[in-house]
């Protein structure tokens, strides 16, 4: 990005002179810049018709001039990655503000957490890794598991505090009187991402890739068939009765993905951006239930911001400021908390070493001996229970 090159030469410049006025020849200059005299002077005629520096030259070979920064690097910074994030350019913004790592959090701060931009709200999240491909039959990570839920729709949905499956895809469903027949209705009007109409033939092609993915096959194990008797209509027969389908079609691996286009889904929000340093979300404008507050939602990848220790990763400062810009410096933490974990032993019988006899043997062996309350968990994050 041209912006970020130049302001990493004009920090070079600053570094070297500072910030009051110093006599230089353009050869100086030139060889600050790492380039040629002719160039050295139309990178500070540049620089000085954007206000950066002043620059006042004297008329014959070799004669030194007065040239004088007129801005810090931090104020640039600061000033150019508010511009490029009021234009819209995030990959930009993101790329000019690890230009200087060690004020990677001062520089961000005020730019992450819930933001208007443009007119729309916007939540900015920083997050200490790369997130993973946002598909729901491969993912592990449980940020790109609640991401994925917002991306893709399914039959059904799980809302906390409801114990029961509620209408999504489907807007009702029946059961058969002994349980082995289940009809889910499908809204009309439904809305890939990309503004294609959703169809039941569609939905049909994924189920039944889904009845043939590992990831999926368990929750679908169940399933003799499944038909489309009706375009808004798909009926699952049994080979068992089963008064849990309802809620199976509303877990992960259940999701429903565009058949041709797995990265496209129907959920409250569609995936704009997604590289190594930003992932970004916009609300789905064909959304088919209530839409969601925000119009935005970005995750900013900085694994430069400074942690604890070594092994802080599980424990990466997540920093959100609400209010407004001017109340920044009297922000204060109303709430800190921590995912907890857990580990688990597992013996790999597939070997033949051990029977399966002798494993349960073992297993309860190293329960008796207290050996799990030694296993080297960092941070205290977990705690073994036997």
């Amino acid at each position: 990005m041209r912006l970020v090159h130049r302001l990493s030469q004009y920090q070079r410049l600053y570094h070297q002179l500072g910030s009051a006025p110093v006599a230089v020849t353009i050869g100086e200059l030139a060889a600050m810049f790492y380039c040629s005299e002719r160039h050295a002077r139309t990178l500070v005629q540049q620089l000085q018709d954007q206000g950066w520096l002043s620059w006042h030259s004297q008329p014959g070979r070799g004669k030194r001039a007065s040239l004088h920064c007129l801005k810090t690097p931090d104020e640039l910074r600061a000033q150019l990655l508010q511009q490029l994030l009021q234009q819209g350019n995030h990959q930009g913004a993101l790329e000019m503000a690890q230009l200087d790592p060690q004020h990677l959090q001062d520089l961000l701060s005020p730019h992450l957490g819930g933001q208007w931009q443009a007119g729309s709200p916007t939540l900015r999240i920083p997050y200490y890794r790369t997130l993973e491909a946002l598909d729901p039959l491969t993912l592990t990570g449980r940020a790109e598991q609640h991401l994925v839920s917002t991306l893709h729709a399914g039959l059904t949905r799980l809302m906390t505090g409801n114990p029961e499956p509620q209408p999504d895809l489907a807007h009702h469903w029946q059961i058969s009187d002994r349980g082995l027949r289940w009809r889910f209705f499908l809204r009309s009007q439904l809305r890939w991402h990309n503004g294609e109409p959703l169809t039941g033939h569609q939905l049909l092609q994924t189920l039944e890739k889904l009845q043939r993915h590992p990831r999926s096959q368990p929750s679908l194990a169940n399933v003799a068939r499944i038909s489309l008797p009706h375009p808004l209509c798909i009926q699952f027969d049994l080979h068992l009765p089963d008064y849990w389908l309802a809620h199976r079609l509303a877990e992960l691996p259940c999701l429903m993905t565009h058949p041709e286009l797995p990265a496209i889904g129907a959920g409250p929000f569609k995936l704009t951006l997604n590289e190594p340093q930003l992932v970004r979300l916009e609300q789905h404008a064909g959304y088919h239930l209530q839409h969601p507050y925000l119009d935005t939602i970005e995750y900013w990848i900085t694994p430069d911001l400074p942690t604890a220790g070594a092994d802080a990763s599980c424990q990466h400062p997540v920093r959100i400021t609400i209010g407004q810009q001017d109340d920044l410096a009297q922000a204060r933490p109303v709430q800190r908390s921590m995912s907890l974990g857990w580990c688990y032993l597992a013996l790999n019988l597939r070997h033949g070493v051990l029977s399966e006899a002798q494993g349960q043997k073992l297993l309860m062996l190293i329960q008796q001996s207290g050996l799990l309350s030694h296993l080297p968990i960092p941070n205290s994050v977990i705690t073994p229970q036997p």
